[in-house]
């Protein structure tokens, strides 16, 4: 079981960071056998699949996005963002520059 969750955390860090997004625990086979292997460990040998703990997962999630500097997404960051859109829109601003505005504000808000 502990060498299910290690390889479970390190392929959902390597899935974020590749991605900046969580799998529920959809992992290659591939991608199990290459951290099992550098963990020390025979590939092939473990089938991460069937181990399905949203309890542990979640852990990791949160694990994860303090030790990269992230935050979650919060309803009070959602509300400011569209208090920040309702106001470009009545400014007429062009879609694109709302989008980039956005994309800003969240890449400030969550680190």
């Amino acid at each position: 079981m502990l060498l299910q969750n290690r390889v479970q955390f390190l392929l959902s860090l390597g899935y974020f960071r590749a991605t900046g997004r969580f799998f529920a625990g959809k992992f290659q086979d591939e991608d199990v056998d290459y951290v099992a292997g550098k963990l020390g460990f025979l590939p092939g040998l473990l089938d991460i699949q069937s181990y399905d703990n949203k309890a542990t997962a979640s852990r990791h999630r949160k694990l994860i996005l303090d030790h990269l500097g992230f935050r979650e997404f919060s309803q009070e960051l959602e509300l400011g963002i569209r208090k920040e859109i309702r106001t470009m829109v009545r400014s007429q601003v062009r879609p694109k520059l709302i989008l980039l505005r956005m994309i800003e504000l969240l890449e400030h808000s969550l680190t």
